[in-house]
């Protein structure tokens, strides 16, 4: 249909985040040999949407023709993170050799808490009358009858690892080696099941390098 530039079924759509940052970082020079470093991150993201859509069929069936179902859908996302790294890093000199040692441990906590509502057909554009054209979100979200989404996710992991780098022949021969040995398990509660708990079995990986 011949609409205008400016035609925009998001109507009075909107996503809205705040993001909260805080970062430590320790660092200490234990002897002339080994140094130390600990890093702590934590960040916080809310994530909160209302969208008009202007293209969602389920449970009726496509629009006709020259015409658009309109329906809403609302997410809010709360999101967490926490990161702890921990290393000791050594440094030893020779006339023959150059080592860099390092050893470290890493630790990672992610949870996700998240609810979407959604209801269908609120109101139907006819594309060819402006009159039909509603820019309004006219059902609040707690009276939306379908959820598409409502749970509570969480992973934990766990790395542990070593490297050692050593250089011969004044550095023009340089040798790697290294070894990370990694912990992974997560759980997930679906509150559209009445909170029923799902635990991911425990994953673990060693990897070499």
């Amino acid at each position: 249909p011949d609409l205008p530039r400016d035609f925009n079924a998001a109507g009075d759509s909107f996503k809205n985040t705040e993001t909260l940052f805080a970062s430590t970082d320790f660092q200490h020079q234990l002897n002339d040999h080994w140094s130390f470093r600990h890093v702590l991150n934590y960040s916080e993201n809310d994530y909160l949407q209302d969208t008009r859509l202007g293209f969602a069929t389920e449970g009726a069936g496509p629009a006709d023709e020259d015409e658009i179902r309109i329906s809403l859908l609302n997410r809010d996302v709360l999101r967490e993170q926490f990161t702890m790294q921990t290393e000791f890093v050594g440094k030893y000199t020779t006339d023959a050799v150059e080592l860099n040692i390092l050893i470290g441990h890493e630790y990672e906590s992610y949870e996700q808490r998240q609810l979407a509502r959604r209801v269908n057909n609120v109101m139907i554009w006819d594309l060819k009358d402006p009159s039909t054209w509603d820019p309004r979100i006219t059902v609040a979200p707690q009276d939306r009858n379908i959820v598409p989404s409502d749970f509570l996710q969480s992973n934990d992991q766990t790395a542990l690892f070593g490297m050692l780098q050593a250089g011969f022949f004044g550095n023009r021969l340089r040798t790697l080696t290294g070894v990370r040995y990694d912990t992974l398990n997560g759980d997930l509660i679906d509150y559209r099941s009445g909170g029923n708990k799902t635990s991911n079995p425990e994953i673990t990986n060693t990897t070499p390098q």
